[in-house]
């Protein structure tokens, strides 16, 4: 298992010693970016956290929302079906499907 995680961190491009925790105040930080328009950013510390915390929804869901903002239907697809099979009792994903 240690060997499986230090490869997923390999091809991170953010250190994990340097993401900051994932709480509330770091989600709604990612969410404000979003919403600023710094999605590139956003989509980098985004993607080393889900590669950390894989099974948390709201990063799918914040993931799906950055990359239909750049254009990327298909990835933000993929990042919603994936909330949504994490969380399927969340309405919200609902009218992003």
């Amino acid at each position: 298992m240690a060997k499986r995680k230090q490869e997923r961190r390999a091809g991170s491009m953010i250190d994990p010693a340097q993401l900051p925790p994932l709480n509330n105040e770091t989600i709604n930080e990612l969410a404000r970016m979003i919403d600023m328009g710094r999605f590139v950013e956003a989509l980098i510390i985004l993607e080393a956290l889900r590669e950390e915390h894989p099974r948390e929804p709201i990063l799918y869901k914040l993931l799906g929302t950055a990359y239909a903002e750049i254009g990327d239907l298909a990835s933000a697809g993929e990042r919603w079906e994936e909330a949504q099979r994490l969380d399927p009792g969340d309405p919200s994903l609902w009218r992003l499907l």
